[in-house]
């Protein structure tokens, strides 16, 4: 929701500073209005794309093609980059100005071992070469150049990079390549 000055309340705080390489980019979910009038809310998302791509990293925007639609443009999408959620779809809609997606939320209804319930589940639109080098990019394009790490951040880095493939082979995380279809 939009009250005051947004960008007093998160921005002005460490929060973006811990943001680090290899994580996801900061992700903006625009799916509800919130009784805020279309005009505010995409003027609240361009000051919040402006802002984290100039200070931080290239951002994602959630956000679905028939909320977005009803949207003023937003002209961000050289911007951010686009997640977008289209349930139950063969394959994503083009949605804005966006040339494509990044990631696709396919279904609210997946399945994953060991979690209880109906998860969302979503794909990537690359290779695993791909998803490593867009977490590891700067907000104009360059690669992010990793501190150097002692033996202990080695060792977490691969039990991160063992869970990963753990997930793919549950099922739990799915690539995207549009050379497959």
């Amino acid at each position: 929701r939009l009250q005051g000055d947004w960008s007093s309340d998160v921005c002005s705080s460490d929060l973006l500073s811990k943001v680090v390489a290899c994580e996801l980019p900061p992700v903006l979910d625009v799916e509800a209005m919130d009784n805020v009038a279309s005009a505010k809310l995409i003027h609240g998302v361009n000051q919040w794309v402006e802002h984290v791509a100039t200070n931080l990293r290239r951002p994602l925007i959630y956000a679905s093609p028939s909320f977005w639609q009803e949207l003023p443009p937003a002209d961000i999408e050289a911007k951010a980059d686009l997640w977008i959620a289209e349930w139950e779809a063969h394959s994503p809609k083009k949605m804005g100005k966006w040339p494509g997606w990044s990631f696709w939320q396919y279904t609210s209804r997946g399945t994953v071992p060991g979690v209880a319930g109906s998860v969302d589940l979503n794909r990537f639109n690359g290779t695993i070469a791909d998803l490593h080098a867009y977490l590891t990019r700067t907000s104009d394009g360059g690669i992010v150049k990793p501190k150097p790490m002692d033996l202990t951040t080695v060792i977490g880095v691969q039990r991160a990079l063992n869970f990963l493939k753990i997930a793919m082979q549950m099922g739990a995380l799915m690539l995207w390549n549009s050379d497959y279809g």
